[in-house]
């Protein structure tokens, strides 16, 4: 992560903006918990696999892009998997580690942080509010599948 990187942690009452300091925090964390192995992890290699976890199980939860109605799940399927670190499921993931809890326990609740960001993403770049026409180098939700299908998305 670079110096400008920026993390955005979603807990129950609020939104906090953190950035490089994550990683401090991940150890400050790591050393309260005792859990000193776990903070010898490859950052990059442990949000890597994180990621292709959360990957296929949103693929899993949210079926087949073919699924009726088929065009609104296409356009659920285009603006979830349109790229991304995936850091905030794998924040929850890490902190259900550190507690002691299995990636299996929590993995639908970070598979419902990534469709509650991607929602306010979806959100965000409609005409109404910052109406962008690009996302990460793709054309937004709304600019592919129209106003009413991303606002269902």
């Amino acid at each position: 992560m670079g110096r400008d990187s920026v993390i955005i942690f979603i807990s129950l009452s609020d939104i906090v903006y953190i950035s490089d300091t994550f990683v401090l925090l991940l150890g400050v964390v790591c050393a309260l918990s005792s859990l000193y192995k776990w903070c010898l992890l490859d950052l990059d290699k442990y949000l890597e696999e994180k990621s292709t976890l959360v990957n296929k199980a949103l693929e899993k939860l949210l079926g087949a892009r073919d699924t009726y109605p088929p065009v609104l799940h296409q356009a659920e399927h285009y603006s979830l998997f349109a790229g991304g670190k995936r850091l905030r499921p794998a924040l929850l993931l890490a902190s259900a580690e550190v507690v002691g809890a299995g990636t299996n326990v929590a993995i639908n609740a970070a598979c419902a942080v990534e469709c509650i960001h991607t929602y306010s993403l979806i959100h965000d770049d409609l005409p109404a509010l910052d109406n962008d026409d690009f996302r990460r180098g793709v054309p937004t939700c709304h600019k592919k599948y129209g106003v009413a299908m991303a606002i269902l998305a």
